[in-house]
């Protein structure tokens, strides 16, 4: 076995031979990247060199002294391991090898690096940690730098980690990487992804004069670019201070010295733009030769050539390429760094953890969606953003399209905080004071109608309800037994047909929702503050509760009630209900006569509404035609209640509704031209009553759509684990694009597991009750705007106040809940206190007293669910760290407050 390996010799891609930096050098040159050439002394080497000066037992015997705990113990006892190895003498043949290895390169200067064969693993970083000497010229200084690059590996520093890491001393040991020296003019450290973000589609190059060792140890403050991967484009160049710089020792025979950098020279970049976009582009070959894993170069520059003197794995950080997720270019543009996405969108219509499977596939079809609506509207600076962002499981949105949506498209005097709740605090200002041109809103309207009427102010209405009304059908699409009769390739085109037709059918309603909605809102809210001069200071709330008509959620909730008054009335089933928790309880209900009829009302129902029940939107969340578990929680929660009538309690609500409708009307037309603004504030409310309508049928539907592509996502991903191309839910952590590249036969990749292993991780932490930052940058950093919690009013002791979205007041016990699992805990009259609620939460909701939520407005789900059960209601930001699970609490719809009786030691 050869003592010098050469980077080009066939041993090299043994890693227990040449160790971690000796196998990505030859990986590096095989591959042909500009590597100096050099050699390696492989682990053999040192192997014979302890053998031959008789170390083995001397070793073992220091090894077993020290005592980790004693720090000064543990450099006391290495220190002597590395003088052994440094102080015996090489042996002949080994010190051979290398002074001909040495000659062969035909060079005076070398660098001597440390290769551990422990070192670049996936879970440790031993950068650092082992001897680098540079320039080294001459046979007796290089054999001098390897016998202390061997004796590095017995530093306490490395000693203790690979202790701490579990790594067994006789497993290791060390190569010694030797390498023509580069007399480097500028030189650094380059990241294929952002360390500090986590951000993958980012390259950031630290760069300096001289040597990169002025870099590794910290002694100058480096120049720092940071560019897009899309395009290499530069996207920001910070130049560092470059005090020092290491140089060639030109007056010693061997060796380094430190020099000032002239004060010119140091507010000069060292990079200049075209060479960094070289160097970028260099580094995104090399990820892509790793199999597209973030790498650790460092890299040096002579005479206008880059060098790669190393490439490794970046450890120790953990990335999950959420970027990738996001709606890809050409077809969408990059977002602005200056970009401020904001959580509240997702919490109030997409809470929960998301997988990235599912935001993949939803984000990209709801973008293009958006753009084309903007683009219809003619909305400056709206038409060509990006909609979403995915940040570690949780969905951000793009305040800068309401902003423009609301300065172009709304006057000035209805553009108010409540409206704007997605957008942050810092902007409203500038929003508020936007000048306004009424003929904006004209051309609008005047395109809408000549070039999609079906989507005009009023047959936006008929669209939507023919479709929810004719087309439940289409929307369900194929069974689950008749995707398995499809090729893979009509499973995907079956996949997306079923996304163009839910972009047709949510593109019918854009308008009206995103665009009518909020203008006609505020409009009623100015109505109220310039118009009203009733006494009711809570008009607002009364009049956006009671809806007409049962809406999809309330149908569906009072069709489970009529299911749970079956075990109510049977003593059978109730016995078995009790007996036979969960799943299980349905499972055995083809037992006896009565499960059997129960079992066929159940049937019935999950016709109708099976695809519902989950937690969110998310194909993760099982729907109860897959899982009736759901169902049994929600049941044995109505079953704590006593007997309601829900259509007393709706008509009570309408009959609120159409009072207060009164009292404004009333109010209004003894005002000067009071029955002109009668009008105008009846043809409003009229026109929001429907909306609120159709937003919770269109859902409905909706859930339509999404069942019948969980189905066929559910068939890919059978026939993916039956091939042994993935195991258990990993699918859900890949992107729509890698899951429909490995059905089409491409490999799983180490990048794949890489994903899925990072994302399980965000996914679960969200899941788990993980809190995010409200709002985000571009980058991923925190965006730090005015906390709503600091505009409340001073609060006393055991009093918050937020703000009231459902009238009332009511005392209960408080129920802390993270997640729709949770809600069996929920007994009859709790206050239910969480972050956000979905369709799925809805039959809670006949059973609680009150609600507090942290996220959402008067619109939220949660909000407009309570007014329409008649269930006190508040928000009040960070609820749930503030109010402790099984507290007695009071809550005011009307006041906004909620004030801590008991805590819940006295309610025990």
């Amino acid at each position: 076995m050869s003592i010098a390996l050469g980077f080009d010799h066939v041993d090299m891609g043994r890693q227990e031979l040449v160790g971690g930096k000796g196998l990505n050098l030859g990986r590096l040159t095989g591959a042909g990247f500009r590597v100096p050439p050099g050699f390696v002394v492989s682990t053999e080497a040192y192997h014979r060199f302890v053998e031959a000066v008789q170390l083995g037992a001397a070793l073992a015997e220091l090894l077993s002294g020290i005592d980790y705990d004693d720090l000064a113990g543990v450099e006391q006892q290495t220190a002597k391991i590395r003088d052994l190895i440094h102080g015996s003498p090489m042996p002949a043949s080994i010190a051979t090898a290398i002074r001909e290895a040495y000659d062969a390169l035909g060079v005076r200067y070398v660098a001597v690096r440390s290769s551990g064969t422990a070192e670049d693993l996936a879970d440790t970083s031993f950068a650092g940690q082992h001897d680098t000497y540079l320039d080294v010229c001459g046979h007796e200084a290089l054999l001098d730098g390897v016998q202390r690059c061997w004796a590095s590996m017995w530093s306490a520093r490395a000693t203790g980690y690979r202790r701490q890491n579990g790594i067994d001393h006789s497993t290791v040991a060390l190569a010694v990487v030797v390498q023509t020296m580069v007399a480097s003019e500028v030189s650094g450290v380059m990241f294929t992804a952002n360390p500090l973000t986590t951000a993958t589609d980012e390259i950031v190059i630290n760069a300096s004069y001289g040597l990169g060792e002025a870099i590794v140890s910290g002694i100058v403050t480096p120049d720092l670019a940071v560019v897009s991967h899309l395009g290499c484009r530069i996207k920001s160049v910070t130049v560092g201070s470059k005090t020092i710089e290491i140089v060639r020792n030109v007056d010693a025979y061997s060796g380094v010295l430190e020099r000032e950098v002239p004060h010119e020279r140091r507010t000069i970049a060292s990079l200049t733009q075209a060479q960094i976009v070289r160097l970028a582009r260099i580094g995104a070959r090399i990820q892509e030769y790793y199999e597209g894993i973030p790498q650790d170069i460092e890299w040096a520059l002579h005479d206008d050539t880059f060098y790669v003197l190393q490439a490794r794995d970046i450890t120790g950080v953990q990335f999950s390429w959420d970027e990738e997720l996001d709606p890809q270019p050409p077809e969408f543009p990059e977002a602005s760094d200056d970009t401020v996405w904001t959580r509240a969108w997702g919490d109030s219509v997409w809470p929960g953890a998301v997988t990235p499977f599912f935001y993949s596939q939803r984000a990209q079809w709801l973008t293009r969606v958006s753009r084309s609506e903007e683009k219809l509207w003619g909305i400056r600076g709206a038409e060509d953003q990006r909609m979403f962002k995915y940040h570690k499981g949780r969905i951000y949105y793009n305040s800068k399209i309401d902003a423009a949506n609301f300065m172009q498209a709304m006057p000035p005097a209805l553009r108010q905080p409540d409206i704007m709740a997605h957008v942050p605090k810092a902007m409203h200002s500038e929003i508020q004071n936007k000048p306004w041109d009424p003929l904006e809103i004209v051309r609008i309207l005047a395109r809408i109608k000549l070039t999609r009427p079906e989507q005009s102010i009023y047959r936006f209405f008929q669209t939507g309800h023919r479709q929810i009304d004719n087309d439940g059908a289409a929307a369900l699409g194929a069974s689950p037994q008749e995707l398995t009769e499809y090729t893979d390739e009509e499973l995907l085109r079956y996949f997306e047909g079923r996304q163009a037709m839910l972009v047709d059918y949510v593109e019918s309603m854009w308008s009206g929702f995103f665009l009518a909605m909020p203008i006609l809102m505020s409009s009623l809210v100015r109505i109220l503050e310039k118009w009203y001069r009733g006494t009711n200071p809570l008009i607002l709330t009364d009049l956006i509760t009671g809806l007409p008509k049962h809406t999809s959620t309330v149908l569906e909730n009072l069709a489970l009630w009529e299911v749970c008054q079956l075990i109510r009335a049977s003593d059978v089933l109730s016995e078995q209900f009790q007996e036979r928790p969960g799943r299980e309880f349905f499972d055995r209900l083809g037992e006896t006569d009565t499960g059997r009829t129960f079992q066929a009302a159940y049937q019935a129902f999950l016709a109708d509404w099976g695809h519902r029940g989950h937690s969110d939107r998310d194909f993760h969340g099982d729907r109860r035609a897959e899982n009736p578990a759901i169902d049994y929680n929600s049941l044995k929660t109505m079953l704590t209640a006593d007997h309601v009538d829900p259509d007393e309690t709706m008509k009570h609500l309408v009959a609120s509704r159409q009072a207060a409708e009164a009292d404004v009307i009333a109010s209004i037309r003894h005002q000067p031209l009071g029955a002109l603004k009668a009008e105008a504030f009846k043809l409003i409310q009229d026109w929001l009553v429907r909306i609120w309508v159709l937003r919770d049928d269109e859902r409905h539907h909706g859930d339509r759509f999404t069942m019948s592509k969980k189905r066929a996502l559910n068939e890919i991903a059978t026939r993916l684990k039956a091939r042994a191309v993935l195991e258990g839910d990993d699918y859900y952590f890949l992107s729509q694009r890698d899951v429909w590249a490995l059905l089409r036969g491409a490999p799983m990749t180490r990048l794949m597991r890489a994903k899925i292993a990072a994302r399980r991780h965000n996914w679960e932490r969200v899941d788990k009750g993980l809190d995010h930052p409200m709002y985000l940058r571009t980058d991923g950093t925190t965006y730090h705007d005015i906390d709503p919690a600091t505009e409340l009013a001073p609060e006393q002791d055991g009093l918050m106040r937020g703000f009231g979205t459902s009238r009332g007041l009511v005392e209960g016990t408080a129920r802390i809940i993270e997640t729709q699992a949770e809600l069996h805990r929920v007994r009859k009259g709790d206050i239910l206190v969480t972050r956000a609620t979905d369709p799925g939460w809805t039959p809670v909701f006949l059973v609680i007293s009150g609600l507090v939520l942290e996220t959402g407005g008067l619109l939220a789900h949660g909000a407009c669910i309570s007014r329409e059960y008649g269930i006190p209601a508040v928000h009040i930001p960070g609820a749930m760290g503030r109010i402790e699970d099984g507290a007695r609490i009071s809550v005011n719809g009307d006041t906004g407050e909620v004030v801590l009786l008991e805590s819940p030691q006295l309610v025990r």
